[in-house]
């Protein structure tokens, strides 16, 4: 699912009540409020890829079981720190906005459609094939015409986990 503009949230929003005729209008008015919030947040590394406390991108662990549910085979000392690493990487990854993007060197994050890159904290770029835009919110990114996927949640989920 592509995350909207605020005008298509508000539409969709609009079109569901008028379709549905439940629940009250409120729960409508409460859900563009959440949206509206949500996209003014700034910009952050977690936002497309996973990174630590600090905001320093994490590598995707090299432990060979680091997808399956199973025990680590690594010798006991090994084992943990392979555990822990996982289990790090794993909640950062929740912690992913948008799909599809890995990090490059210099501040880049790249997708397949999408080249942004981070000039200083809080400042990153857009770069399109006609323009280089300024951005630092979602809602500047998804203005410059920004092709963001959600990261495998539902935006329900989503304003539901970060409003």
């Amino acid at each position: 699912m592509k995350y909207p503009t605020m005008t298509e949230f508000v539409l969709d929003q609009e079109k569901r009540f008028e379709a549905n005729k439940e629940g009250w209008a409120v729960d409508y008015i409460d859900s563009i409020f959440r949206y509206a919030s949500f996209i003014k947040q700034p910009l952050k590394n977690e936002m497309f890829v996973p990174c630590d406390k600090e905001g320093n991108v994490l590598e995707e662990p090299k432990c060979e079981i680091f997808d399956k549910n199973i025990e680590c085979n690594c010798n006991e000392e090994q084992g943990h720190k392979c555990h822990l690493t996982n289990h790090k990487y794993k909640k950062a990854k929740e912690k992913v906005l948008f799909e599809g993007f890995s990090f490059q060197m210099n501040g880049f994050y790249c997708s397949e459609e999408e080249v942004i890159q981070q000039v200083r904290e809080g400042e990153f770029k857009i770069f399109k094939s006609d323009f280089t835009r300024k951005v630092e919110t979602i809602e500047d990114l998804l203005n410059a015409g920004a092709n963001l996927a959600t990261a495998g949640r539902s935006l329900n989920e989503i304003l539901t986990q970060t409003c």
